[in-house]
């Protein structure tokens, strides 16, 4: 592990793990949060189903329990992340992660920016045919439980993704040499390979949008801002869903 040099929005100093123990922890802390995951969805479905279940009742069941599983998951990847970086004597969950309030303004201008990137993506995704059957289908799944899917889409999952990627992750690559421009690159790319429900395409658009929130979150030196724009884009997304629907 090594020291990093003040930011200019934090106050002291804080230690920061190695790039090999960052990347190790990281994968530690994902892998986590999937087996969290996986238990919660299949415990869900032993509680709630019956044995003589019918498919309809298995499809009307599976977004209730992705949500719940998202949820649960994303307590325990946070709880991870929290422990490996307590493990560090001296370390505070809040300078490591720039848990750093933002100024309203910064929130709207980097919210605002995403609108037209999305209004792109749109574009070429139209051109190209390409739709994000993941969300449909969960909408479609969902009538009776759609304020969870929200909560877990919206809420969580944004909070989750940006304290791992842009939060830990990226504090421990900007600390070694690859520095900021590494970390902006790396976080995005292994953002983006993590999203395997999506076609080609939108991953490719995921790394291209981890681009964009990695730089937020290096220009502003707080993690808030990529939550913020991670959760407007999932919002948007979920509208965007429900209107097509």
């Amino acid at each position: 592990m090594r020291k990093s040099s003040s930011a200019s929005l934090s106050p002291v100093p804080t230690q920061v793990w190695g790039l090999g123990a960052t990347l190790s922890f990281s994968a530690l802390s994902f892998a986590l949060f999937l087996m969290v995951g996986g238990g919660v969805s299949a415990l869900s479905l032993l509680l709630t189903l019956p044995r003589t279940a019918n498919p309809d009742q298995l499809l009307a069941s599976r977004s209730t329990v992705i949500a719940i599983a998202t949820l649960a998951a994303g307590l325990g990847g946070l709880a991870a992340i929290a422990g490996f970086i307590l493990l560090l004597p001296g370390a505070r969950w809040r300078d490591y992660l720039n848990f750093y309030p933002p100024s309203w303004r910064s929130l709207l201008i980097w919210n605002g920016l995403l609108i037209p990137l999305l209004l792109l993506q749109g574009q070429i995704a139209q051109r190209l045919s390409q739709t994000t059957d993941f969300l449909v289908e969960a909408y479609h799944q969902s009538h009776q439980t759609l304020p969870l899917l929200y909560l877990a889409v919206v809420g969580m999952a944004p909070l989750f993704e940006e304290v791992l990627f842009r939060g830990f992750m990226f504090k421990g690559i900007e600390q070694s040499r690859f520095g900021a421009p590494g970390a902006i690159a790396l976080t995005s790319f292994c953002w983006a390979i993590v999203h395997v429900q999506y076609s080609t395409f939108f991953m490719a658009a995921l790394f291209l949008l981890g681009l964009f929130l990695g730089y937020a979150r290096h220009q502003t030196k707080s993690v808030w801002v990529p939550i913020s724009i991670h959760a407007f884009n999932n919002l948007l997304a979920m509208i965007f869903t429900v209107g097509g629907a």
